[in-house]
């Protein structure tokens, strides 16, 4: 089974994404945070990351660049956001975002985009 670790802020959107995900047969680990993403990451060491870009405390591409560089884990991601920003979707790209994925977004695109990635099509139950 796939583990996705979903890092969201806020509490709704986390556990929509996560109980689409296990609808779909994944296994879910979820932070609301980017240091508690990083720890868990290290332990569990999930196949998907879905980022967040606005955390309280680290951004969601400052994590995937911590787990990349400092932590030498490379564990592809899809950034979400609900900011359009070039900028934003640039440092994305170029840390390795697998996607980038503009919030509100329906939960069939995520699966969809998800299903996309080698080793995750047809994971559904």
């Amino acid at each position: 089974m796939k583990k996705v670790m979903v890092v969201d802020d806020d509490n709704f959107t986390r556990e929509l994404i996560s109980m689409a995900l296990r609808r779909h047969g994944y296994e879910v680990i979820a932070a609301n945070d980017g240091l508690h993403a990083i720890m868990k990451a290290q332990d569990e060491k999930p196949d998907l990351l879905l980022l967040d870009v606005m955390l309280p405390d680290l951004s969601g591409l400052e994590v995937l660049n911590l787990l990349q560089s400092q932590f030498l884990i490379d564990i592809p991601a899809i950034i979400m956001s609900r900011i359009h920003h070039q900028k934003v979707v640039i440092a994305a790209d170029r840390l390795g975002a697998i996607q980038y994925l503009e919030k509100p977004f329906e939960m069939s695109d995520l699966i969809e985009k998800i299903q996309t990635i080698p080793g995750f099509m047809n994971v559904s139950v």
